[in-house]
Parts: C-alpha cells; sequence; structure tokens
C-alpha cells in the first residue's frame, strides 16, 4: 500500500490554525454494555480503557480526551455514553521556530453521524481546541521515528 494514495484530510480550527489527520481510528466504545446504573460513573471506566487501546497504538504521546458527556436520547433508558470513538493523532506548523511541526493526539465520543464528512464531523468536535496549549512540538528525530516505526506498521 503506498501512503500518497490516502486521502488527505484537513480542518480548520476556529483560531484559524490549520490541521492534518495523519491517523485516524473510528471504533465503536460499546457504550451500550456500559450503562450508568445506580450512579455509578462509566464514564471514567470508558477513558481508562480508551487509554489503553491508543497507548499500544500510539505510544506515549501527548493526549488530550474530549468527553464523554453522557447521552440520554431514549426515554425509559439509563443514560449512557456515546456510541463511537474516534481517536485522531493531528498535526500542523510548529508553535515555536525552533521545530518542524507541532502534533496532538485526540480521542472525542461522538454518536455514529451517517452522511457527514470526517473532516466535518472532527472539525465539529474539535473546533475550539486550544492547539498552542495542548500540542507538542515536534524535532525532525521524533517525525522520523514515527515515520518509520508506526507508519511503516500501520500499512501492512
Amino acid at each position: 500500500m503506498n501512503p500518497d494514495k490516502y486521502p488527505n484530510l484537513k480542518f480548520k480550527l476556529n483560531s484559524g490554525r490549520w490541521l492534518r489527520v495523519d491517523s485516524f481510528v473510528w471504533e465503536p466504545s460499546y457504550s451500550e454494555v456500559i450503562e450508568v446504573q445506580d450512579g455509578e460513573d462509566c464514564r471514567e471506566v470508558v477513558r481508562t480503557g480508551k487509554r489503553v487501546t491508543v497507548e499500544k497504538l500510539f505510544g506515549h504521546r501527548c493526549h488530550h480526551f474530549i468527553g464523554p458527556e453522557y447521552v440520554d436520547k431514549y426515554q425509559n433508558h439509563p443514560p449512557r455514553t456515546p456510541n463511537t470513538s474516534i481517536t485522531v493523532l493531528l498535526s500542523s506548523t510548529p508553535i515555536y521556530d525552533s521545530a518542524i511541526a507541532s502534533e496532538l493526539l485526540v480521542t472525542c465520543f461522538m454518536d455514529h453521524v451517517e452522511c457527514s464528512s470526517i473532516e466535518s464531523m472532527l472539525q465539529r468536535e474539535l473546533q475550539d481546541l486550544d492547539w498552542e496549549e495542548l500540542a507538542d512540538d515536534i524535532t525532525e528525530e521524533a517525525y522520523r521515528v514515527w515515520d518509520e516505526t508506526f507508519l511503516e506498521r500501520s500499512i501492512h
């Protein structure tokens, strides 16, 4: 497989900064089986499980979680977390001139939305992200390691 054939996904934050999607994982959150019972907070269970999965895929990186917030859209059913998790490795121009780029790994939760582009879903969920506060600048060496390890593994 040739990475040049993958779509070039980009979207813009409200701050005006453009972000590129370097890697994207869309998974069910299995929230339907972890419904809230007797006031128990299942959000931390969902976050902890997702954190373990994400570290296995991406290693130790600057990682920001958004949610999950409870969804209560069906009457006579307990609240639940959204049914889909999206983890995306984003990159942009460097925050400081000494780096070659900046990056941030983000996991957010939402109910599956049909007939919506990936870019529009990400923009809707991440539009207010404070990039300068949350992202890390990366060096040329860090980028080389990423390119040689993760990208090579993910396309085979």
